[in-house]
């Protein structure tokens, strides 16, 4: 998106505005602009705004908050669920413009927005924002026929962090675009535009949101196009080609377009157009590797998991599972937080198997005061393993098959192709009438969705088991199964 100003060529003077309103709103807004001779003019704009917005207790935030003082955090500093309501920002721009000749004006501009205090609402929680500032300069040509610039972004995400962890969050990106475009006219019935551009993203987040990915996340994109008119009798003929690369995404993405505008009459207008658009995985789709959650909640239970969970971008391999384990779940394998030392520890891939951690399950229930520990190990043939798949929102499992784990291929465009046929014009010149009939169709888009199942104990099984060798009673042996095998015990991860 390409916002143009007005130039101070045009509006000279000092425009300034005070407004006010309820809930404590005040904002002031004021610029100057002059000229020095006759090539030469200035612009100085800025703008400040604050006001207390509408209130929110998110009670997820502060059930995580009341988690981390009982286990003694102190409230003083403690950042889960410390909102601030308060809107709060700053904004100033400095313009110079310099015409060359009649026709031609080179444009300069820089300027910076300070999100003073604001909470900002992301797909993965809440974020108070403290002094997130964004930067930018731009220096553009502009000719009749022939436009030219290239500009820098600039991003600094101050004091910011994540309401539900607490978590400050890093971010000092930066990008840099170039971009020509030119006209020409070849006859008097043909109009060809052609243009280039460039542009570098690079992330810099400090591990706080592209995690693991922080130190292979440049991102260089780089396109070119033809759009022609034809003007014929009776109607018009348009057509044009984009081409694209990205270094991220295999090949490169082609964009047609098409258009055939007819005059049956002079004012009737009957059109036939064909579009082909697409859009590129951003940095989040890619490199996102950020902490959603910091343990995992049982339900029921007052008891929370080490089970960090995370958001992910699809990196450019790809996600593989394993399926090599030779276990009964389709041979998928798992990483758990309780797997003991003999079995290699957190870090070793293990069979989908719940029973391998029949000790640390055993364990964990005398935090109950159940003793098991004289309940002999069962095995995979006397207690099944389920698998089941985290609801973020209500932080609860639903049950998952092993068909249900999918490899997740690496990300491509996004793309949507069009095709309409439309009329527009007036009838025995009293009615204006317009028509459109258009069918569009998608390809590449993806869902966002948890993908790593956890490992289950069947309660089934283990209801059988608990009774007939455990030698429990079959309400205690219920009880104990129930509570036994709402326990995750390790993810499925790729």
């Amino acid at each position: 998106m390409h916002i143009i100003t007005r130039s101070p060529f045009d509006s000279r003077g000092t425009p300034m505005s005070v407004a006010g309103g309820t809930r404590s709103l005040f904002q002031v807004e004021a610029r100057q602009a002059g000229v020095v001779g006759t090539r030469l003019g200035w612009k100085l704009s800025g703008q400040y705004f604050r006001a207390n917005d509408f209130g929110f207790v998110d009670p997820e935030e502060q059930a995580s908050r009341g988690a981390a003082l009982a286990a003694g955090a102190l409230a003083d500093t403690l950042l889960i669920g410390r909102r601030d309501s308060v809107i709060e920002r700053v904004a100033g721009e400095a313009r110079v413009d310099f015409m060359i000749g009649h026709e031609t004006t080179l444009i300069g501009s820089a300027g910076v927005n300070d999100a003073l205090n604001n909470v900002y609402i992301t797909v993965f929680g809440a974020a108070q924002v403290h002094g997130w500032r964004y930067q930018y300069a731009q220096l553009r040509l502009v000719r009749p026929n022939t436009f030219a610039q290239v500009y820098y972004d600039g991003s600094d995400a101050g004091e910011t962090y994540m309401l539900n962890t607490g978590q400050h969050l890093v971010d000092r990106s930066r990008m840099v675009v170039g971009q020509f475009q030119d006209v020409l006219h070849p006859a008097g019935w043909e109009t060809v535009t052609w243009g280039v551009d460039a542009q570098r993203t690079d992330p810099r987040t400090g591990g706080t949101i592209f995690g693991r990915y922080e130190q292979n996340d440049l991102t260089d994109e780089a396109g070119a196009y033809l759009h022609s008119e034809t003007r014929l009798a009776g109607a018009e003929l348009v057509g044009a080609l984009r081409v694209d690369y990205h270094n991220r995404v295999s090949g490169v993405a082609l964009s047609p377009r098409a258009a055939l505008v007819v005059h049956p009459a002079p004012e009737q207008t009957l059109r036939l157009t064909y579009n082909r658009a697409f859009s590129t995985p951003s940095s989040y789709d890619l490199f996102l590797d950020l902490l959603y959650a910091a343990g995992l909640p049982v339900s029921g239970t007052g008891l929370t998991l080490p089970f960090p969970v995370r958001a992910m971008g699809v990196p450019q391999q790809g996600f593989t599972f394993r399926r090599d384990s030779g276990g009964a779940l389709g041979g998928l394998c798992m990483h758990s937080p309780f797997a003991p030392a003999s079995l290699g520890g957190p870090a070793q891939s293990l069979p989908a198997d719940a029973t391998l951690l029949w000790a640390s399950v055993v364990d964990t229930l005398k935090q109950f005061g159940v003793d098991l520990s004289g309940v002999p190990a069962p095995t995979s043939a006397q207690v099944a393993s389920t698998l089941g798949r985290l609801d973020l929102r209500s932080q609860t499992f639903h049950p998952a098959s092993a068909s249900d784990v999918t490899d997740l291929p690496p990300l491509g465009d996004n793309i949507t192709n069009s095709l309409e046929l439309g009329y527009q014009g007036i009838i025995a010149q009293r009615l204006a009438a317009e028509v459109d009939v258009y069918h569009s169709w998608y390809h590449g888009f993806t869902a966002e969705y948890v993908a790593t199942p956890n490992v289950f104990f069947d309660g089934p099984s283990l209801r059988a088991y608990l009774q007939n060798v455990g030698g429990l009673s079959a309400v205690q042996a219920a009880q104990l199964a129930a509570l036994a095998s709402s326990v995750p015990l390790g993810p499925v991860p790729p």
